[in-house]
């Protein structure tokens, strides 16, 4: 079933966003007594592996935690549920990827990109090291929800922005206002792209791609 990737730099409110975005399909599917499942899945479980510093500063372990991201999107699209991704897909080649498995599924695609300035990005961040380091004087081995400056920075770097003209990218709508007061047409327009449009159909490069791409993959959580 349809797939919605969320996207944006660290800490623009991909969470806040998936989260208003379930709620809002969840509402619109009782109305229209539709039976269809809605979920988020989330990268928040893999980052609690090591911490995001840990991850994000591994080339290997980033590349288990889109590995884990992938499977898991894969294994919820194919027991008929609209998948919200909450994860970091900054990349584009992992956005393809996640096109290609949308593909295959013969099912609606969308990405979401949240257009938030960076500095009001890193105060996110540091509110929310802030509130970790609270938390620690009750478990003092709880990873860091948020990021070093360094890693913060990288990722930023390393952010490629969607294009509506490319097609792992489309349709693409984007969010400018702070997370909490999205506008309900964007939300709108998210729901008819997943209910109204045609399924995407698969080409043979999709077969080859998703054959090629271990997609069940396990990955060992420590």
């Amino acid at each position: 079933m349809p797939l919605i990737i969320v996207t944006g730099l660290p800490c623009s409110g991909k969470s806040t966003t998936s989260k208003i975005l379930l709620e809002y399909i969840k509402k619109r599917l009782l109305e229209e007594n539709n039976t269809l499942k809605a979920r988020i899945v989330t990268d928040d479980d893999s980052l609690n592996w090591d911490g995001r510093d840990s991850i994000f500063g591994s080339i290997a372990k980033e590349k288990d935690l889109r590995s884990s991201l992938r499977s898991e999107a894969a294994r919820y699209v194919n027991l008929n549920q609209i998948v919200i991704l909450d994860a970091p897909a900054y990349i584009k080649g992992f956005r393809y990827e996640l096109h290609c498995m949308a593909k295959e599924a013969k099912t609606q695609y969308c990405v979401v990109e949240l257009l938030v300035n960076k500095d009001l990005c890193w105060l996110r961040n540091q509110k929310r090291m802030e509130q970790r380091q609270d938390a620690r004087l009750s478990d003092p081995d709880a990873p860091d929800p948020g990021y070093q400056r360094g890693t913060f920075d990288a990722l930023l770097m390393r952010y490629e922005k969607c294009e509506e003209n490319n097609r792992w990218d489309s349709p693409l709508f984007r969010v400018t206002e702070p997370a909490e007061e999205i506008d309900e047409s964007i939300l709108e327009k998210v729901f008819d792209a997943i209910t109204k449009d045609q399924p995407l159909v698969p080409n043979k490069s999709t077969t080859q791609l998703m054959s090629t791409t271990t997609i069940y993959k396990p990955v060992k959580r420590s």
